[in-house]
């Protein structure tokens, strides 16, 4: 019996790597699995070892085969990118990235994470009033005084950007046909660095695959239309194994600061904020800070969830001073 479910278990997961090779992603379950593919892979570890043991080598073999090939896909996000000459002397920036859930039982713990990281720029996700008055009463300084607020309905999706230094001209919540982007322009070094705040639909929402694929080409097309150096921040519901969006990243171009640092299998989505199922570990990283061509990350720091079911990041950027912009 154990037999024929590891080779259920070798079909399912060879339908669903032929599948991701392909890029065919067109059924909402289909897609998350491919956005858990290292974690959903795990199962051909177990059909290796299972046939190993009982002597059966062709499932042995099988499952050998997905081995290798999750080992392939995953390895290469252990090694940090090559780091470019100009980053040496270039002017650096922090930003924050917190979805901070607005279910969460411990908003004042939240805020006073995200503020403790000291970062230059804040980005929330999921931004909820009472994170926000508590975000207010510990910014007893007023550090965090320049505020950019998405107005929406919807608090599971709206995003906001606090700052400790000015916002330039330009920055505005640009409100598209399907999403809200929250541009802030801020200075770093002799250069303008647009920091854009997202949050996707979740792929698991209903009609929310739909949603999401609509929402990122929208995104695309708005990101291909910018001529500063940005970089993109917040919750895309979205790991980087899922086909739509390493097309996405391919395409704008743009660098997940977690895989440029050698970090790009930690996690950020957790399956519970609390409970028992709040004890696992966040799994599958979700949550980004995608680099143009002209900013690269130097730092990347996961902090703790703290009451939330995504966990945030500080990220160090380095701005190229010789990138070549239009102040306009």
């Amino acid at each position: 019996m154990v037999s024929y479910v590891m080779w259920a278990v070798i079909a399912f997961l060879s339908m669903v790597v032929a599948s991701w090779l392909v890029g065919i992603s067109w059924f909402a379950w289909l897609a998350a699995f491919h956005d858990g593919l290292p974690v959903v892979l795990a199962g051909a570890w177990i059909a290796l070892v299972y046939g190993a043991v009982t002597r059966q080598w062709l499932l042995a073999g099988g499952g050998g085969l997905l081995v290798l090939f999750h080992l392939a896909i995953t390895v290469p996000r252990l090694f940090s990118d090559a780091v470019p000459d100009w980053v040496a002397g270039a002017p650096r920036i922090t930003v924050a990235a917190a979805n901070v859930f607005v279910g969460n039982r411990t908003p004042d713990a939240s805020a006073a994470g995200l503020v403790a990281t000291n970062a230059d720029v804040l980005v929330v996700s999921e931004r909820n009033d009472a994170f926000m008055r508590s975000l207010a009463a510990l910014d007893d300084a007023g550090e965090y005084a320049h505020h950019l607020d998405e107005v929406s309905d919807t608090p599971d999706y709206a995003t906001s950007i606090a700052a400790r230094v000015s916002l330039l001209d330009g920055s505005e919540v640009v409100y598209g046909e399907t999403m809200a982007i929250v541009r802030a322009v801020v200075a770093c070094g002799d250069q303008h660095l647009q920091v854009l705040g997202v949050h996707l639909r979740a792929l698991t929402a209903p009609n929310g695959f739909g949603a999401w694929r609509t929402e990122l080409r929208e995104l695309e097309v708005f990101l291909q239309g910018l001529r500063h150096p940005y970089v993109v921040v917040g919750d895309f519901n979205a790991t980087q194994f899922l086909p739509g969006f390493a097309r996405f990243l391919r395409l704008v171009p743009l660098r997940p600061a977690h895989d440029a640092v050698g970090k790009g299998l930690t996690g950020s989505l957790k399956p519970a904020a609390h409970g028992l199922f709040g004890w696992i570990p966040a799994l599958g990283r979700v949550d980004h800070a995608l680099c143009s061509v002209e900013v690269f990350p130097v730092r990347v720091e996961n902090r703790d969830a703290a009451g939330s079911d995504h966990r945030p990041f500080v990220v160090t950027l380095a701005v190229n001073p010789a990138a070549v912009v239009d102040h306009a």
